[in-house]
């Protein structure tokens, strides 16, 4: 019995950690867009916005589109 609540314990917290890190990771993309918004309105080069802040250059063209 203290095996299979161990077990449950165990994969609860990996589905807590998987949630945490997603969410880190999402956040992280979230500031990215933002960022890049702000250089695609002052004009910036892409290739400048995609070394500051990661994302592609499809990625880019596909906000300037939105």
């Amino acid at each position: 019995m203290i095996m299979k609540i161990n077990k449950a314990l165990s994969i609860k917290d990996a589905e807590i950690a998987y949630a945490w890190e997603d969410g880190l990771e999402e956040g992280a993309d979230r500031k990215a867009v933002e960022i890049a918004l702000n250089m695609l309105e002052k004009g910036l080069p892409l290739d400048v916005i995609t070394d500051v802040t990661g994302l592609t250059v499809a990625r880019l063209q596909d906000l300037q589109k939105s």
